[in-house]
């Protein structure tokens, strides 16, 4: 029996299908081939956001006890799932297979590594399953479909950001949305729905992917005239679409989530962004190599780097000037319909187009960087440049079905070979894409893959004894998320960090998150910052467990960490770090007998008076004031202080160097207010110093939590140490905050000394050396910290 036109076409699509699936897979194992063989013992990453992202999905798996909150990094404050990178649409369903039927915890690797393989298979299919709902050959859209796939941009991520590495996304939107629009069903707007929801659970830039597409189809639909949808029928659409999920994951992060101080604003908004070249010209392709000879791209962020593939980009130059040739002759409808009568298409062309721009910055590279302010939770993600990928798929996918549709108007012979020169450039691309990115991820992590703990790095799990402890703290300490404060991990200690976390259970004190609380920042940083105040984290930890440190084997940890190791007991020796038993006693003990300690080097050492201060130095060749005629309620520690704006680059100090040599390295510290408001630590300064013409040789510009020495109740120790040239020579000191502009900020306690010169001054009851104020019989800060009331001040002045 001869079969039906329709029924032939269904069997010619499904064996598309297979044609692509089975491509697909081979495209995989050529490419993919060592990490799909070894898939739990090969790591995409071995540092940075991947590896991060392994070990907070393993141990969130493993050893967490809350499916909202994790403690696997900033303890003793723990994290929302949300901003771990473990995906919790992924990871949760992971721990309850774990906690109820499975164990998955050794297999966590693999399962993140070949989610995201799969990943690219789906993307292919997803890609083909448009063309033939556009009704494509079967034939062409199953090779289009998985070249278009291996050019993504998406492949880069699979080296570190493995939530964004999900390259079906995207078109598997776009597909459907083209159903949908084709004939609207309760059932699709459900499956949408449904789709944002593990959207948002996998990274929140896929929310703003699918909130791009599908709140810009819906504006497009509300107003086009005719519409098959009732209005009604277009709002119940919508809501099961769009509205419903937002909400339903708006009311779980309001009940799962207790922290109100997040970052409103991320820094590098208008920084991570796309460009014209990094998304039209090969300059990463070899071919393209004479670019990069005429033309310096550094200033081109990886993040930025999107190239559409070299037919997409020619097709979209051409489309350029013909949509400005069809304005210049009047033909309007006609240049705003690229894709002719496939309506659809058209719409997601202009999207695509949009979005685009967004990923160069439009509007706000216009010297309209305030809007920022009012563009909500899209300010949020900050790597706009990645909307650049809408682009990408949309345009590739126009683009071959462009040249499809060429049949009509090109004769047969020349019609055949666009098709395979299309294919073939289109191939070229794409092969060096994926080969390019294939060959980043195949890498091993034997600390971590020795399950048995055999090798000798791994010796000391066999010698600690883990109940005894309840945190391990890295040192160097590192601290990136919380948007306002940047401690980098350096050496490899991040790695070394998650190594031990990853094999004890014990929850890390480091940070690699996302918005992590401005106070719960502060509370952890204060620990490793210079002793000052006794930090408030010591009432959080547990009082009978010690604290493991994973300290690196290396001269260059700073000065304050060194203290803690001091005060600590060697346990292991495990080659690049080493582990120590720190006593949270032997940390209150230490805090509590600062004073005494100053105290001591006070009456020991030889001094010399200069008005009310005492320094180690026989002349005066230090300056401080701390402001008695200004009268300000609100200072540091003695009445007097001054009050400037952010608005504009404001003045603290601007002096001739003291001292009759003044040459070699000086140190400018000052107190200032206002270090638990959200951006104020992102402030700028500029250190400049100049010479007896006035000309400046040293420009420092930098920002204030780069400097920041130690932290009591509001304020904040800032401290740079800057080199001098030559007797006679001036420091200035400016600050500038460009993000809280309509405030104002006080500052105290201004001192600029010799580096070599310790400066003391005595008052009733407290001591300070080098403009940190001691306090006899301190046990600790407490909001105020060691700020006195104006009345209790008034008789700590030395005359």
């Amino acid at each position: 029996m001869q079969q039906s036109g329709p029924e032939k076409d269904h069997i010619k699509k499904r064996i598309g299908a297979v044609i692509t699936v089975v491509t697909g897979l081979f495209m995989l194992l050529y490419f993919y081939g060592a990490p799909i063989k070894a898939p739990c013992e090969t790591f995409f990453a071995t540092g940075g956001d991947g590896l991060k992202d392994y070990y907070t999905t393993s141990y969130y798996i493993q050893h967490d006890t809350s499916y909202s909150h994790s403690a696997v990094m900033n303890y003793p404050h723990g994290e929302h799932i949300m901003f771990t990178g473990s995906q919790p649409s992924h990871s949760v369903v992971l721990k309850f297979i774990n906690d109820h039927i499975a164990g998955l915890g050794e297999y966590t690797v693999g399962i993140i590594n070949m989610a995201m393989l799969l990943s690219l298979l789906a993307g292919m299919v997803f890609i083909y399953l448009l063309f033939v709902h556009f009704r494509l050959n079967y034939l062409y859209s199953a090779i289009a479909s998985v070249g278009i796939a291996l050019l993504s941009p998406q492949l880069a991520r699979m080296g570190g950001h493995f939530s964004l590495s999900y390259v079906f996304v995207i078109p598997a939107v776009l597909y459907l949305l083209a159903i949908f629009h084709q004939k609207p069903g309760v059932w699709k707007s459900v499956i949408m729905g449904l789709f944002m929801l593990w959207a948002i659970g996998v990274h929140v830039y896929m929310l703003g992917f699918y909130s791009f597409l599908v709140l810009l189809y819906w504006i497009y639909l509300f107003f086009s005239r005719p519409s098959v949808i009732s209005p009604p029928k277009k709002l119940l659409h919508f809501s099961l679409q769009f509205a419903l999920p937002l909400f339903l994951f708006l009311l779980f992060s309001a009940l799962t989530d207790s922290v109100t101080d997040r970052t409103t604003q991320p820094w590098g908004f208008l920084y991570y962004k796309a460009y014209p070249e990094s998304v039209l010209l090969p300059i990463d392709m070899p071919y393209g190599a004479f670019i990069r000879n005429i033309k310096d791209f550094g200033y081109i962020d990886w993040e930025g780097r999107a190239f559409v593939g070299l037919v997409a980009a020619t097709c979209f130059l051409i489309m350029f000037v013909l949509f400005f040739v069809r304005l210049f002759n009047r033909q309007y409808i006609n240049a705003l319909k690229p894709a002719n009568d496939n309506v659809i298409l058209n719409v997601f062309f202009w999207i695509s187009v949009i979005a685009l721009l967004y990923s160069f910055g439009v509007p706000f590279v216009f010297g309209l960087e305030r809007l920022v302010d009012f563009i909500g939770p899209l300010r949020q993600m900050r790597g706009i440049a990645r909307f650049s990928w809408i682009f990408f798929y949309v345009l590739n996918i126009y683009v071959f079905w462009k040249i499809w549709c060429l049949k009509d108007y090109l004769r047969k012979p020349y019609w055949k070979a666009l098709v395979v020169a299309a294919l073939a450039v289109l191939y070229m691309d794409a092969f060096y894409n994926a080969g390019f990115w294939s060959a980043t991820v195949n890498n091993r992590l034997p600390a971590i893959a020795d399950r048995e703990n055999r090798l000798p790095e791994n010796q000391w799990v066999h010698s600690i004894d883990t109940d005894k402890f309840q945190a391990v703290l890295p040192v160097p300490y590192y601290h990136v998320g919380s948007e306002n404060i940047w401690i980098e991990p350096r050496g490899g200690i991040d790695m070394y960090a998650s190594v031990v976390s990853w094999k004890t259970g014990l929850p890390s004190m480091g940070v690699m998150l996302s918005r992590t609380s401005l106070s719960q920042t502060l509370i952890n940083c204060e620990l490793v910052w210079e002793a000052y105040r006794k930090p408030a984290i010591l009432e959080m930890l547990e009082k009978d467990k010690d604290i493991l440190i994973v300290a690196l084997n290396e001269s260059q940890i700073p000065s304050p960490q060194k203290q803690l190791l001091e005060i600590s007991t060697r346990l292991f020796d495990a080659g690049y770090y080493s582990l120590y038993r720190l006593d949270p006693d032997s940390l209150l003990i230490y805090y509590e007998s600062l004073y005494e300690q100053v105290r001591s080097a006070f009456e020991e050492k030889e001094l010399y008076g200069h008005n009310g201060y005492y320094t180690t130095s026989h002349e005066k060749d230090f300056i401080a004031t701390d402001f008695p005629d200004y009268g300000q309620d609100l200072y540091y520690f003695v009445p007097g202080s001054r009050s400037l704006g952010f608005g504009s680059w404001e003045c603290l100090i601007d002096e001739q160097v003291p001292g009759s040599e003044a040459e070699g390295e000086y140190v400018l510290s000052f107190w200032i207010e206002g270090v638990h408001t959200d951006l104020f630590l992102r402030t700028q300064m500029i250190i400049e110093l100049s010479d007896n013409y006035g000309n400046i040789y040293d420009h420092t510009l930098t920002d204030l939590f780069r400097n920041i020495v130690a932290v009591d109740g509001n304020w904040v120790l800032i401290e740079k140490t800057i080199s001098v040239k030559s007797p006679g020579d001036r420091v200035k000191c400016l600050l500038r905050n460009r993000l809280l502009k309509n405030m104002n900020y006080t500052y105290d306690q201004v001192m600029f000394r010799a580096a070599e010169t310790d400066v003391y001054r005595e008052g009733n009851g407290w001591l300070m050396r080098n403009n940190r104020f001691y306090v006899m019989g301190e046990h600790g800060g407490g909001d105020g910290g060691g700020i006195l009331t104006p009345q209790t001040a008034g008789s700590d002045h030395i005359d």
